[in-house]
């Protein structure tokens, strides 16, 4: 996974929420230029995925279809990339 502002690879969680237990969002936030960012966490099908043939890795064959469980409210005013 790459910085969505520039595009680097070091980055870390900055905070983990696992509830309810089918999800996990994760805030990030880029070393090198501090964008943060949010990423989920969540069960697919086992046919949605298939495997790289050079080195086994898993990946989507086809796109997944995510949907939000309840309701998530944003602050008012405050960028998507704010830190704090």
């Amino acid at each position: 996974m790459n910085c969505p502002k520039c595009s680097s690879t070091r980055h870390n969680a900055q905070a983990t929420n696992s509830r309810p237990v089918d999800q996990t969002v994760r805030k990030r936030q880029c070393q090198d230029c501090g964008a943060c960012w949010f990423t989920v966490e969540v069960l697919v099908p086992d046919e949605s995925v298939g495997w790289t043939a050079e080195h086994r890795k898993p990946v989507l064959r086809e796109p997944v279809k995510v949907e939000a469980q309840g309701v998530a409210r944003r602050r008012a005013g405050r960028p998507v990339t704010d830190c704090d």
